[in-house]
């Protein structure tokens, strides 16, 4: 449930900056920052560090949110708290590091594309040598 909880706040902020690489090609924005002599590589630079920069603070509200309950119920261990703040933060950061190309290559659809290649290779994953059981006993060995 908590990570659910803690993905669901982090997803909820990733998906909000999503309307704004969206919106560059639409404004013009790209347009203008050619006319200013900033070099692409500065723009794509900028892009990945705002993206990585939201993961952090996204992550670092739910994991807050997660102190908080774990002050007032401490149904689980503190270790288990880390450790779905840092899940959490490696989720979103894989979860940027793929959405930004694919916006740009794709504009609107770029998020759904992503979201589908995600869940494929999550389902390809699943099916290969039993890799779900040995990602979810690493888990749990960690948490233990």
């Amino acid at each position: 449930m908590l990570i659910q909880q803690a993905l669901f706040i982090t997803m909820l902020f990733l998906n909000s900056i999503q309307s704004l690489f969206n919106d560059d090609n639409k404004s013009g924005f790209l347009d203008f920052l050619n006319t200013t002599g900033v070099s692409f590589n500065r723009i794509v630079f900028a892009r990945y560090l705002t993206g990585v920069s939201l993961c952090l603070i996204s992550s670092i509200f739910s994991f807050l949110v997660n102190l908080i309950i774990y002050v007032f119920y401490k149904n689980l261990p503190l270790k288990s708290y880390l450790f779905i703040g840092l899940l959490t933060l490696c989720i979103s950061l894989m979860y940027m590091l793929i959405l930004i190309p694919f916006i740009y290559l794709f504009n609107q659809n770029g998020l759904t594309i992503a979201v589908i290649l995600i869940i494929l290779i999550a389902f390809i994953l699943s099916k290969v040598n039993h890799s779900a059981l040995k990602i979810s006993n690493f888990f749990i060995n960690l948490l233990t």
